[in-house]
């Protein structure tokens, strides 16, 4: 279903989001003010599979509940050379979602934490993304493909929303 309203939405002229990115020590931090109130956002966050499918580069997630509102999920990205993969649980946090690494051979931590809150007639939605690979890779190239594909999850979370 959300392919259909994905391809749907991107062949519809979108609306530019009030975009910020920063770094924050180990933290690359990209938020975005939608016109959505953060409930609308909050039903695409809590999905737990389908919110991590939304990002760039991911190639498949496996999701299986463990109650409390988490999940564990075995996610699987497209790497440089080869594919890279994690499995972390995801579970509710006050204003959002924490994504923590429980095992990879691929990477030493990885965290995502998503977070939204009312600004002005809408909301801002921000993803906070911590990745250390077990490979030397360039700080800043993590950074640029971490950035943009933090970038694209907000606008694709932007379009879904819209297509309602």
């Amino acid at each position: 279903m959300w392919a259909f309203v994905l391809a749907f939405s991107i062949s519809r002229p979108a609306q530019a989001l009030d975009m910020q990115r920063d770094v924050h020590g180990d933290w690359m931090v990209v938020s975005a003010a939608m016109r959505h109130s953060p409930e609308q956002v909050d039903q695409i966050l809590a999905q737990h599979g389908q919110t991590m499918k939304l990002g760039k580069g991911v190639r498949a997630v496996e999701e299986r509940s463990i109650g409390g509102g988490c999940a564990h999920l075995t996610v699987r990205n497209r790497g440089f050379a080869r594919d890279l993969s994690y499995t972390a649980e995801r579970c509710p946090i006050e204003g959002g979602w924490h994504s923590r690494l429980l095992e990879s051979d691929d990477f030493e931590d990885h965290q995502i934490i998503w977070t939204t809150e009312p600004e002005g007639e809408g909301s801002r939605t921000t993803i906070r993304v911590r990745v250390k690979l077990r490979v030397p890779v360039p700080e800043f190239l993590v950074q640029r493909i971490v950035g943009s594909a933090l970038e694209g999850t907000l606008e694709k979370i932007d379009l879904l929303l819209s297509a309602e």
